[in-house]
């Protein structure tokens, strides 16, 4: 009888073991690391270079894809800054659109209305190509 006893463990210490405890210390931490700015920049430079390792192992992309980025040195050339107008994109689906592309998609997020809405609709609607959108 007194074997049975000393195998049991009270529910307390089940509860603060290290299984238990190690993770949910790791979490605050980790929680707590976010609101200074010099972690998330550590953050941002280490995701840029396992996406640098990722893409030396991927295959080479379809040649008969177009992938048009803006970037920091794009905003330069345009002499604007992000976000650009809607205008812009307007006047770019008009021009990307005489190359006739099979379908044409944005991956931007436009969560508020702009006074230029118009122009970038009207861009969309002259064309006859199927765009891809998503709803946030």
């Amino acid at each position: 009888m007194a074997n049975d006893f000393q195998g049991k463990i009270p529910m307390w210490k089940k509860v603060l073991s290290y299984p238990v405890l190690a993770p949910l210390v790791l979490v605050m931490l980790l929680l707590g690391l976010d609101v200074f700015p010099i972690f998330r920049n550590i953050e941002n430079i280490t995701v840029d270079k396992r996406i640098l390792e990722r893409s030396k192992n991927q295959a080479a992309p379809d040649k008969r894809l177009l992938f048009v980025g803006i970037d920091d040195g794009s905003l330069a050339d345009l002499q604007t800054s992000w976000p650009m107008s809607r205008e812009f994109y307007g006047v770019f689906t008009r021009l990307i659109t005489n190359g006739r592309p099979a379908v044409f998609s944005w991956d931007i997020l436009w969560d508020r209305p702009s006074v230029d809405d118009e122009v970038f609709l009207e861009g969309m609607a002259s064309t006859d190509i199927p765009m891809l959108l998503r709803q946030p």
